[in-house]
């Protein structure tokens, strides 16, 4: 007679399978909802497969993730629908307020600046410079615009020596750095229009300093202390210092009252106590900046 086969010894004991979503709750009080939700789907998806098996053997476990997930979209669905109507009417980017609801902000606005750049660099041609009403256009990418010329073509004839190099050794691996290239060339082109398209303004309040897609910062009037023609190398190299004097020394050099908070791209906020720029008509923009100071007086 054949004996009784041997019963499967649960991985984890049946009394402890009901606390499992508990100890769940606890550890969404400490993580963000986002974290934990990703965790949800990408652990099933991705892990070995022992701990895979594992996890399906345990049906509260499943049970209490997919809860969490479904509640999880629900919520940030419901806060993202409310972030979008509330910056509807003020703010130019309502979907990247609602995004955030979701995703993590500060990925959204990677993203975000990523699909901006292919934007400028494959659709966005003869576009005018944005100056708004009452404002006064100063230009500064005519110097730019044949180093960065010259820059991108040696960098498409080192995108095909390169791609033709290594698909010899791996075409994998080609493709995977042709792609990175790809990349870098639109983000010239993206940024050598923008240089184009968003000069440095001089309004009835200030001076709003560009620098194309990378700086973008306003100086009231009554924050200037000094103008000058001129900036020494370390004042340049200083931190409290905006070099927005891309590739070249500066022929405009405006030194503060007080330091002025800037964010950067990643959010972290820095005092400027100085700004030098570059500009190809550097008379007329110290005539006309110095004029309005007066008015201000």
């Amino acid at each position: 007679m054949n004996a009784a086969p041997a019963r499967k010894r649960p991985i984890v004991p049946a009394y402890l399978l009901w606390a499992i979503p508990v100890l769940i709750i606890l550890i969404a009080r400490l993580l963000t909802g986002s974290e934990l939700a990703a965790a949800c789907v990408l652990v099933p998806i991705g892990a070995a497969a022992p701990v895979r098996d594992a996890l399906f053997n345990m049906p509260p476990l499943l049970l209490a993730m997919g809860a969490l997930v479904t509640l999880y979209a629900a919520w940030s669905g419901y806060n993202a629908v409310r972030a979008y109507v509330r910056h509807k009417d003020r703010s130019a980017s309502p979907g990247i307020a609602a995004f955030s609801e979701i995703l993590p902000p500060a990925l959204v606005k990677y993203v975000s600046a990523e699909l901006a750049m292919v934007h400028l660099a494959l659709l966005r041609w003869n576009t005018p410079a944005d100056v708004p009403r009452g404002s006064r256009a100063f230009s500064y990418h005519t110097y730019l615009t044949p180093m960065l010329i010259a820059f991108l073509v040696l960098q498409l004839i080192e995108l095909a020596v390169v791609h033709l190099l290594v698909s010899l050794w791996n075409e994998t691996v080609a493709w995977v750095l042709l792609a990175i290239s790809v990349w870098g060339v639109l983000y010239i082109v993206a940024l050598l229009k923008s240089f184009r398209i968003n000069p440095v303004l001089l309004s009835d309040a200030g001076i709003r300093v560009r620098a194309g897609s990378i700086i973008d910062q306003f100086i009231p009037f009554e924050a200037i202390a000094a103008i000058d023609p001129d900036m020494s190398a370390e004042r340049l190299k200083d931190k409290g210092t905006l070099n927005a004097a891309i590739l070249s020394h500066p022929n405009v050099c405006l030194t503060l009252k007080r330091p002025i908070a800037r964010k950067t791209f990643f959010g972290k906020t820095v005092h400027i106590g100085a700004v030098a720029v570059r500009l190809d008509e550097p008379a007329e923009f110290l005539r006309v900046l110095r004029y309005r100071i007066a008015l201000q007086a």
